[in-house]
């Protein structure tokens, strides 16, 4: 390519924001995705209700910090995924696929880190953040009983 050649460097760079956009509007909707599930959680086991409810306060700063940057980058967002609200067996399950949702989101932020130099540090502190939340469902799992998930419409 040459280098010169205006028409051919814009189109490399539209590639790349948008490619820098699909990253940001996938952990958007996984931000979304992560504090709906603690809210759902936290009303459904009341013994855990406290540090679940934590983490989707947590969670809900995050979207609203990603929905901020997004909207400056990008504009309005829409979220093309419907809600896909996963059951599962035991809270025990829940929580280790929260706890795996998490480290992919720890590792997500670390590559947006270096995708927006700008924004370094705002993704590195969602990084850290993350992977606390691992730590707290990691503590949660050691003192879980694994008992079934009641029946939907008991909250």
């Amino acid at each position: 390519m040459d280098p010169y050649d205006a028409q051919a460097v814009r189109k490399i760079w539209q590639r790349v924001k948008a490619s820098q956009e699909e990253l940001l509007s996938a952990m958007l909707t996984a931000e979304i995705r992560s504090r709906d599930s603690y809210e759902r959680l936290s009303r459904i086991y009341p013994p855990f209700r406290k540090v679940l409810a934590r983490m989707a306060e947590e969670e809900a700063r995050h979207v609203k910090e990603l929905l901020e940057l997004y909207e400056s980058l990008y504009g309005a967002y829409n979220p093309t995924e419907k809600d896909s609200r996963k059951t599962y067996p035991s809270l025990r399950r829940a929580i280790e696929d929260r706890h795996a949702a998490e480290e992919d989101a720890a590792q997500s932020y670390q590559k947006l880190a270096c995708h927006f130099a700008a924004y370094r540090e705002l993704f590195e502190a969602l990084a850290k953040e993350e992977q606390h939340h691992r730590q707290q469902l990691k503590a949660l799992l050691k003192q879980l009983p694994d008992h079934p998930t009641p029946p939907q419409g008991k909250k």
